[in-house]
Formats: C-alpha cells, sequence, structure tokens
C-alpha cells in the first residue's frame, strides 16, 4: 500500500484511532547540480534544480558533489570541461519542510 493513500486517509478521517500513526515523516526531496570536470574531479557546479527551494539542499548537493571523483571510464570518454548532470537524492523530516527551516547537514 502507498504511504500517500495512508496520508490521505489520515487526513479525511482524523477520527479513526492509529490512523495517522502510518503517516511518514520522512519525506522524499532532491536537488540537480551541474559541473564541469577537470582531472576527473567537479568544479565549476551550480544548482540547476530542487525539489524544495530555501532548504539548503542545492548547497549541500554542490557540497556533496565537490568531495566526489569521477570514474575513470567517465574521466577518458569526456574531455576536461566537459559539463555533467546528477541528482543527489534527500530525506526530510516533514517538519522542515512545514516550518522552512533548513534541515541539519
Amino acid at each position: 500500500m502507498r504511504k500517500p493513500a495512508v496520508f490521505l486517509l489520515c487526513l479525511s478521517f482524523a477520527g479513526l484511532a492509529g490512523a495517522c500513526a502510518t503517516v511518514p515523516s520522512r519525506i522524499p526531496a532532491y536537488a540537480v547540480v551541474e559541473c564541469a570536470h577537470s582531472g576527473g574531479k567537479p568544479n565549476d557546479c551550480r544548482v540547476t534544480e530542487e525539489s524544495h527551494a530555501n532548504l539548503g539542499l542545492g548547497d549541500q548537493a554542490v557540497a556533496i558533489i565537490s568531495r566526489g571523483q569521477l570514474t575513470q571510464r567517465t574521466v577518458s570518454n569526456s574531455p576536461d570541461g566537459a559539463r555533467f548532470r546528477t541528482r543527489i537524492q534527500f530525506e526530510l523530516d516533514a517538519k522542515d519542510i512545514e516550518s522552512g527551516e533548513r534541515p541539519d547537514s
């Protein structure tokens, strides 16, 4: 059974005992980052898309990508300076989205 259906049931029939206990408190989120690479290291990264704006996901995604290393296969099949895009998945507490505060990193 899909969790969103349970969530809708909880909203519709809040009087049911225990119905809200199955509502997930974690929400999937993402940021898409585009970077160039030089010598297998990402550089010149920028956020191109965020599922939840103003929560700092883009900044966190850039920090994650910047610490990474591209595979030899990727490096040998593209020249230095070639750009690539990647999507970084996050899981947020529902309360962070409702409050609009940045999640703890």
